[in-house]
């Protein structure tokens, strides 16, 4: 799945449960947040820009469903947020941290609520999905994707909700807006020179691989250039990698 590609940025984050354990600041949330987002939001806007064209990669059929991409490339987000307060959640429970733990504290627990959650989706998606296709979409394709997309997009995002509020019960947890607001910006510009390839460059209905892979690098590049102006935080963790990368080249 095309949008699946987008959470593979919460593994940028894979140190942020741990480091809650060990440490607890409120402050390596924030900084996850931001490398995270400043992955995702990019990928994300590449996806609203030129969907059509990244579906041409599985055939030319699929373009038609370009409204299905955008709608899991939104819940893609959520996942990707729900990712991270799950790590906040249970960086910042300590319930299991007794060796014997009873059942009636377990399930009042803010931890068994989230490990709910899934099944409390599936309880919602699974019913809704069946009666809108079976009466409504069973004879347009294009039209059943989006409406299991859009079922299971609205209902994760109420999952989202729910595990916001829990999280924001335990601890204050400071969304670094600014940051993601020029991922924002920056991502937005490459959008617009990403849709001005697509359209210029890309005209043809038969597009090659290399090809798409070309114009979403030239957009990537693009897009880190302008947040290398723009954004500080870009800036640090460029000259972290160089210096990790220098220092694996001497110790070769």
């Amino acid at each position: 799945m095309i949008s699946n590609i987008i959470t593979y940025s919460t593994t940028l984050a894979f140190a942020l449960y741990p480091k809650l354990l060990i440490e607890g600041k409120s402050e390596d949330v924030t900084i996850s947040f931001k490398t995270v987002f400043m992955f995702a939001v990019p990928m994300i806007a590449g996806v609203l820009a030129a969907p059509s064209l990244y579906l041409s990669i599985l055939g030319s059929k699929y373009t038609d469903a370009w409204s299905v991409l955008v709608i899991l490339a939104v819940d893609a987000l959520v996942i990707t947020a729900s990712t991270l307060y799950g790590s906040v959640l249970y960086g910042f429970e300590r319930i299991d941290e007794e060796a014997k733990i009873s059942f009636r504290e377990l399930f009042k627990s803010r931890m068994f609520i989230s490990f709910s959650l899934p099944y409390v989706h599936s309880a919602i998606t699974i019913p809704l999905t069946y009666f809108v296709l079976t009466l409504y979409t069973r004879n347009d394709a294009v039209m059943s994707a989006f409406s299991v997309a859009a079922i299971n997009s609205v209902a994760r995002f109420a999952m989202f909700l729910i595990l916001y509020l829990m999280v924001r019960g335990m601890v204050k947890v400071v969304i670094p807006w600014k940051n993601i607001a020029k991922y924002v910006f920056a991502s937005a510009v490459m959008g617009c020179l990403l849709y001005w390839l697509r359209t210029s460059l890309l005209r043809s209905e038969t597009i090659r691989v290399h090809q798409i892979l070309g114009v979403t690098a030239l957009a990537g590049v693009f897009y880190l250039a302008l947040l290398m102006v723009i954004d500080e935080h870009a800036r640090m963790l460029a000259r972290s990698a160089w210096l990790e990368i220098k220092a694996r080249f001497r110790a070769v």
